[in-house]
């Protein structure tokens, strides 16, 4: 059911900084996963320079660089959400 689904992909949102402290829990969790989504983008990037991605096939690396700028657009549109609440 969709509250099975829920219950087991939902994540707790703590250790929140104090300045997110009085926002709805809906805006924390976007702020908390633009910060998960940024680190993989991060860590994505860091594998450009990296020997491993220099010996995939091209069309992997292909696939990998499109898979990044899918990410950054979607810390893009949270970035934007965030900035709506804080606008709001």
């Amino acid at each position: 059911s969709p509250a099975d689904v829920f219950e087991r992909t939902y994540k707790e949102v703590s250790n929140i900084p104090d300045q997110w402290a009085d926002l709805p829990l809906h805006q924390r969790r976007v702020m908390v996963e633009k910060g998960e989504v940024s680190e993989r983008l991060s860590k994505l990037l860091a594998f450009f320079a990296t020997p491993l991605f220099a010996g995939l096939s091209e069309a992997e690396r292909a696939r990998l660089r499109s898979q990044s700028l899918f990410m950054i657009g979607y810390v893009t549109v949270l970035q934007e959400r965030i900035d709506a609440f804080e606008a709001a």
